[in-house]
């Protein structure tokens, strides 16, 4: 029997959170707190060994960024009940730039979203009123998933 390893995975870090001595109470329950409108408040990725060097860059873009640098909307993703959701990115002028859509699950303080090409998994946390998705990635494009990518999520609107 062969087993799924992004399944495997989320397993393994949901009986880390659990062992970690948080209570029940403490964790973020992905479930009830995601279904809304969101908007990508900020992104930073940390870019490690750049270029095959053993330096460190940070990116980071806040929200008014994408206005100012890329004249572009923030990033929204809207997660439904039904465990559907979209991100779209708007031009200034609202013209649809692109329109992502998928399923989305959570495993404790995981999140899956599966689109028909590509599947995402962050471990999400709460940080004040907005919620932080860190996951591991190749953003600069050398190989490696050695790249820590974390995104803000500000509540526009709840869903029901």
């Amino acid at each position: 029997m062969t087993i799924n390893k992004s399944l495997l995975l989320a397993a393994v870090l949901v009986l880390s959170a659990q062992s970690c001595g948080e209570s029940s109470a403490d964790r973020l329950n992905l479930k009830q707190a995601l279904p809304g409108m969101w908007i990508t408040s900020k992104i930073e990725v940390t870019i490690n060994g750049l270029n095959g060097t053993d330096s460190t860059v940070v990116e980071k873009v806040e929200e008014s960024t994408w206005r100012n640098r890329f004249f572009v909307h923030p990033p929204e993703y809207y997660f439904g009940s039904d465990n559907k959701y979209r991100r779209v990115h708007r031009s200034l002028a609202d013209t649809l730039i692109s329109n992502a859509r998928g399923l989305w699950n959570t495993f404790g303080d995981t999140l899956m979203l599966i689109e028909p090409d590509a599947t995402y998994q962050y471990i999400v946390t709460k940080e004040n009123e907005q919620i932080v998705f860190k996951t591991m990635v190749d953003w600069d494009g050398d190989g490696q998933t050695d790249d820590e990518f974390t995104s803000w999520q500000r509540l526009l609107r709840k869903m029901k």
